[in-house]
């Protein structure tokens, strides 16, 4: 596993959260920041140290309809070495956790592609098929406890 800093990592981490909320797959995300889909792949992998350029940060935002803050670091977050540097894990739907607080934030943003298991799939564009088992665990309990 690759290993780098741990606020690329953080902006990495918050990027892919609000890429799945808007139902962008890697291609589509890529097209909307002007990168390959190899750039934004790279990011989101585990097996390289590639990471967004600072710089793309306020287009990344912008192709997410959502402010730099919400893809950086809290002020109050605890300040470390630039140099060190952290194992890159990468929040994936193959957690619960992970698939729970994706699929809270489409409830508020796109109920819609909430309406059925299919509906939710084509929204993520799940990747394997343990993502698919996770997201449909965790999206019938959601939807029996919000009935």
């Amino acid at each position: 596993m690759a290993k780098i800093n741990r606020q690329s990592l953080y902006f990495i981490n918050e990027s892919k959260f609000w890429r799945l909320v808007k139902g962008y797959s890697l291609r589509e995300f890529a097209e909307r920041i002007n990168k390959s889909e190899g750039y934004t792949g790279m990011a989101e992998s585990t097996a390289t140290d590639h990471k967004y350029n600072i710089a793309d940060y306020p287009v990344v935002s912008d192709a997410l309809c959502v402010n730099l803050d919400q893809l950086t670091p809290s002020d109050d977050w605890e300040v470390s070495d630039s140099h060190l540097k952290v194992e890159k894990i990468i929040f994936s739907l193959e957690d619960p956790q992970f698939a729970k607080r994706v699929i809270i934030a489409i409830q508020d943003r796109q109920p819609e592609s909430l309406a059925t298991i299919k509906c939710l799939y084509k929204h993520l564009n799940l990747q394997t098929e343990k993502e698919k088992q996770v997201v449909k665990d965790v999206w019938e309990k959601f939807v029996i406890n919000n009935k």
